[in-house]
């Protein structure tokens, strides 16, 4: 009887070490969800004006000179109250507070500052922007955006995303190339 449970225990302890999966484990991309968001096309007439704010739904950190920056253009927004960028997790990874758009840029490069340096990390992030005009609106924007980072795991919807070189004169457009030949390639 005691060679028996011996026997059991050496037979069940060999086939939990000896297992294989030779499934790979399924994880999930960096990108996952990056072109599922429209750009944000903000318009707000006015009695007096036109307020628009338009936010594309991807940018590449590269150093090629082509949606370099997530840039957010502007019309008739004077000042911004706040502009906060955070990560999946929540954290704030860039933010920058009370300035005019008429001396500064509403732009991000996709640098975060977790570590102690200014790394460029790839992925989805939420972004938060509060704005003020002179003719008295105060508003807040927030969406998501994508940072690709020209490596080759790249979503395959990646086309339904809009970069900044797709504004048209009348918001985004689609049928305007993102020219990311340096990217997409």
């Amino acid at each position: 009887m005691k060679s028996t449970h011996l026997y059991l225990l050496f037979f069940i302890t060999l086939s939990l070490f000896s297992c294989k999966d030779d499934e790979p484990i399924a994880r999930p991309s960096i990108y996952t969800g990056c072109c599922d968001n429209d750009p944000v096309e903000y318009v707000n007439n006015t009695a007096f004006s036109t307020i628009s704010m338009y936010i594309p739904s991807a940018f590449t950190p590269n150093g090629d000179g082509v949606n370099d920056l997530l840039e957010i253009v502007t019309i008739n927004v004077d000042f911004i109250g706040s502009f906060e960028i955070r990560d999946q997790q929540d954290r704030v990874v860039f933010s920058k507070n009370n300035f005019s758009t008429y001396f500064e840029s509403l732009t991000w490069d996709g640098k975060i500052n977790h570590f102690g340096n200014d790394a460029i990390v790839g992925g989805l992030y939420n972004y938060s922007i509060e704005f003020f005009t002179n003719y008295g609106i105060n508003e807040t924007v927030e969406g998501t955006v994508c940072a690709f980072l020209c490596d080759e795991n790249f979503p395959e919807d990646k086309d339904d995303c809009l970069f900044r070189t797709q504004l048209g004169a009348d918001g985004f457009d689609s049928s305007i190339g993102a020219q990311e030949g340096n990217c997409f390639n």
